[in-house]
């Protein structure tokens, strides 16, 4: 009961004073990751007559619904420190896929190497995070090197914390890095922030809200697109193993799509869910 007692004074201590948020792998653990982002999109093309007829010709009736949802799981396992740093294997499955369009079924397929599970190699730095150095065992190039780095790191872009303690009440702003290649769009002019609000801490967790803001144009070849969405989630994240536990975000957004005289409307709500398991492992 004292030790309870204790606990709980340091914990509501730490929240008078304000934590230093970080997030960062560390030794000898497990990270369990799921993941699901759904997408749900509607278009009426009924003003464009001729496109309107050949859909309809093809089976697609006004105004059209489509609904895309993507899972993906995986999982993270830390060796021990050796020299400040410290090895790491992830596993991950085949991303599962489901579109419908106005409720039927579309078959997506996918490129062979995606439809099945693999493995990725590394070692964590000193800072605590990822850096890949080899994939199913075999040396990584350059280029593989790049974008399996980028994947990885992802969850570290997505949330980073200002570099002072935050108390209840606390928030702070971060712009979201989106890449396009430079072949699809040259012309672009994004801007995405994400407000975190410091609700709680409680239970050896803190819950944080988020407010999103999305402003983007692009031309892509002829065609000029803008997006705006706005959006609301939540953050819980775990104090004791310095990582999220579950991060999830509903955006809605308005589509205008250009091209000559063809003017194109659209509305989408976008739901992204993230779940972590955190344990320790013994090696």
């Amino acid at each position: 009961m004292l030790i309870i007692l204790f606990t709980a004074l340091v914990v509501y201590a730490n929240a008078q004073d304000g934590i230093n948020f970080k997030i960062k792998y560390l030794p000898n653990h497990t990270y369990q990751i799921a993941g699901n982002t759904t997408m749900d999109f509607m278009v009426d093309l009924s003003a464009n007559k001729d496109i309107a007829a050949k859909l309809k010709a093809k089976g697609i009736e006004q105004p059209i619904n489509m609904h895309v949802q993507f899972d993906n799981t995986g999982n993270i396992s830390t060796g021990e420190v050796s020299a400040g740093v410290f090895l790491y294997t992830m596993s991950y499955d085949p991303p599962a896929v489901n579109v419908t369009i106005n409720g039927k079924a579309i078959p997506i397929p996918l490129p062979a190497k995606t439809t099945k599970g693999g493995s990725m190699y590394g070692h964590v730095s000193s800072d605590g995070t990822l850096k890949m150095d080899s994939l199913k065992g075999s040396k990584l190039n350059d280029s593989t090197t790049a974008m399996v780095q980028k994947m990885t790191s992802t969850i570290l872009k997505q949330i980073k914390f200002p570099d002072h303690p935050l108390k209840p009440g606390d928030t702070f702003t971060q712009d979201i890095p989106f890449d396009i290649p430079a072949a699809v769009g040259k012309n672009m002019a994004i801007d995405i922030k994400v407000t975190y609000k410091l609700a709680n801490i409680a239970d050896n967790q803190a819950f944080f809200d988020l407010v999103q803001d999305l402003n983007m144009n692009l031309q892509v070849k002829k065609i000029a697109v803008t997006l705006t969405g706005t959006g609301t989630g939540k953050l819980i994240y775990d104090i004791k193993n310095q990582y999220p536990v579950s991060l999830n975000n509903n955006m809605d957004m308005k589509i205008n799509a250009k091209l000559d005289t063809l003017n194109v409307n659209a509305i989408a709500k976008i739901s992204s869910n993230q779940t972590y398991v955190i344990g320790k492992t013994t090696h």
